[in-house]
């Protein structure tokens, strides 16, 4: 993902465009690009201010989305990991597994309430986590915790 197109698009005041780039950076798989995006932070965080946005019918739409940008990258600044992304948003364990982003290395799932308890492993750096999945409206919804062993 090109740094200046990013940030192009950020400023457009679009909000759909801004709501889609916020989850295309989500899900961009490499890990050096992610650190690069990181080190651009501060021109990020500058749209982040309710002011910025004065005067559009869509202002809470487009900060919700820079907050998302922003959030995840503060914690690839941290880790340096795409896998940064399971503490911002509800991904789904299996989804994740089959685009090889995670690896399961255990599940124990409870019939009566729908509920599974997940151990998995990032592809990437290796950090493992414990993921919740229950029902939650009219899908599923998947808590992320690092695994510290």
């Amino acid at each position: 993902m090109n740094i200046e197109s990013l940030l192009l698009s950020l400023n457009s005041g679009n909000e759909r465009e801004i709501s889609d780039l916020s989850y295309k950076v989500l899900n961009i798989r490499d890990n050096q690009v992610l650190v690069e995006l990181a080190h651009h932070l501060v021109n990020i965080v500058s749209l982040s201010r309710s002011s910025v946005w004065d005067g559009l019918a869509e202002k809470q739409k487009i900060l919700i989305s820079v907050d998302r940008i922003v959030r995840f990258l503060e914690r690839v600044q941290k880790t340096g990991c795409r896998c940064s992304k399971y503490f911002i948003c509800s991904y789904s364990v299996y989804a994740e597994a089959e685009r090889g982003w995670v690896k399961i290395r255990a599940c124990n799932s409870n019939q009566k309430t729908s509920e599974s308890e997940i151990d998995c492993q990032c592809s990437a750096c290796g950090q493992r986590f414990s993921v919740h999945e229950s029902e939650a409206g009219f899908g599923r919804r998947a808590t992320w915790q690092a695994r510290h062993e």
